[in-house]
């Protein structure tokens, strides 16, 4: 079993004129107390996790955000592992001895929380033949092995796939103690593009008229500015005033047969009454 304590102690004590031979080696104990520490968080996380709406949080996820200041995506992922891993004894015992990295059981975990019965099963019975092969891959190699895994042990074959994303879609929107707004979701591929979409093209509108001397692509990096794009969509939608004075555009479509159109045009290109 790892020595935690006496890896803690190396790396605190390393000399400054430690060769590379050292070094290596305290950066493999740097390793393995991190992953010692991503299994402790989980179990802590999983105890304190009793006492969200205790607290008032919407769920473990804001918890941790609140206690630890990270994303909201990376406190996603902490919650989602800490609750499996009640479940995966090999994931979490590998974990804590520093064998496999947080990236290997984040995704492991990830994968069991996206799982029907039946692939849970499966995951279940093959769960310490994986555990052993993120002992070797990389985290980018271990996450195209599960999806290998996944597409393997799929019962149908990803035929019903999108159906099954369809029916994990959902948005909450949360209002905080300070009156601030916070919007979580999660979309199928189809449905996120059309999102993702119809707000680009607000905030290229928003770009184009205030930052005119800026590279335009440069708009999806900038949160703000997006979040601004979706209120004025939402708006626009609502028919309500722009946040600049101005009346939301209205958007209007139209139907018609290609003969239908044409035989209402004079010749001269006017249509008629």
């Amino acid at each position: 079993m790892f020595a935690h304590q006496k890896a803690l102690r190396r790396i605190s004590e390393v000399e400054p004129s430690a060769d590379a031979a050292t070094c290596r080696a305290l950066l493999a104990d740097i390793k393995r107390l991190r992953a010692y520490l991503d299994r402790q968080s989980a179990h802590i996380t999983g105890l304190a996790s009793r006492t969200v709406r205790n607290n008032g949080e919407a769920d473990t996820a804001e918890m941790i955000r609140n206690a630890t200041g990270c994303t909201a995506g990376e406190a996603k992922r902490k919650a989602t592992t800490a609750e499996q891993l009640g479940s995966m004894d090999s994931t979490g015992d590998a974990l804590g001895d520093g064998h496999i990295t947080g990236d290997h059981a984040d995704a492991l975990a990830a994968l069991r929380a996206g799982a029907d019965d039946a692939m849970r099963d499966a995951l279940a019975r093959d769960e310490a033949q994986l555990v052993e092969a993120a002992k070797t891959d990389t985290p980018e190699q271990f996450r195209r092995r599960l999806a290998q895994w996944r597409q393997t042990n799929s019962a149908d074959d990803g035929i019903n796939e999108h159906e099954k994303q369809r029916a994990r879609t959902r948005l909450t929107l949360t209002k905080g103690s300070d009156g601030m707004g916070l919007i979580r979701g999660e979309l199928d591929p189809e449905s996120f593009e059309a999102v993702t979409r119809a707000i680009g093209n607000v905030a290229n509108e928003i770009f184009h008229g205030t930052n005119t001397d800026t590279r335009p692509d440069l708009h999806h990096n900038n949160p703000k500015l997006m979040a601004e794009a979706l209120i004025e969509l939402c708006r626009r939608g609502s028919g309500a005033t722009a946040a600049d004075g101005r009346r939301a555009r209205p958007t209007v479509i139209v139907s018609m047969t290609h003969d239908a159109l044409l035989g209402r045009l004079h010749p001269d290109g006017h249509t008629t009454t």
